[in-house]
């Protein structure tokens, strides 16, 4: 299947799903929302597609958070209720899914985007990977994606990252536990479908 905003792969049991808005930094439009849910279940419901590896295009980002361009063009309420509410279904069904997922994340992956990398199983992060949620900057909490950081990070330590709104060195992030690993920025694809690759392989 093709999609608008994301590349996608399955080669020797593992699914690669590339977030394509590199322009964007991978900003969450509601159109990518849409296809990465669809995407996600269609792998979830292949038998082969053994384990899933989830990353972002470009140099920059693995993803930036929502798109707020066009806010204002949403629609009525549940118009833009239903635009944002996706991400929450994808972290609702990556939560229940039997296919492991991984995050390859390198530059930045911030508000939405912390919350889809931190609601996989693992994360595989480069050195150069900032972690945050700046929503409170803007007045607002990041509910969408407060249940898989606490969860990863515990209370206090999810609670100073939401409340402070300042951002997480990819070390930090793995002391903290939001991360599995973390390698050079160079090694960061090879390590990524190395691991995959070994899920993949087992019964």
């Amino acid at each position: 299947m093709s999609y608008e905003t994301l590349l996608t792969s399955l080669q020797d049991g593992v699914a690669r799903v590339t977030l394509n808005r590199p322009e964007a930094r991978n900003a969450l439009s509601r159109t990518l929302v849409q296809e990465l849910e669809a995407a996600l279940a269609a792998y979830e419901a292949d038998p082969d597609a053994r384990v899933i590896v989830l990353s972002g295009a470009g140099d920059k980002a693995f993803c930036a958070g929502a798109d707020l361009k066009g806010t204002s063009d949403r629609g009525t309420t549940l118009q833009a209720r239903e635009s944002f509410g996706g991400l929450s279904r994808i972290l609702e069904a990556m939560a229940r899914m039997r296919t492991p997922v991984i995050a390859q994340v390198h530059g930045f992956a911030l508000a939405g985007g912390c919350g889809l990398a931190v609601g996989c199983d693992l994360i595989v992060a480069s050195n150069d990977a900032q972690f945050g949620l700046p929503e409170i900057k803007i007045g607002v909490l990041p509910l969408i994606v407060m249940a898989p950081i606490l969860r990863a990070a515990g209370r206090k330590r999810g609670l100073l990252m939401i409340l402070s709104g300042e951002p997480v060195a990819a070390r930090e992030a793995f002391e903290m536990g939001l991360v599995s690993l973390v390698v050079p920025r160079g090694e960061l694809e090879a390590a990524t479908t190395a691991l995959a690759r070994k899920i993949a392989g087992w019964s």
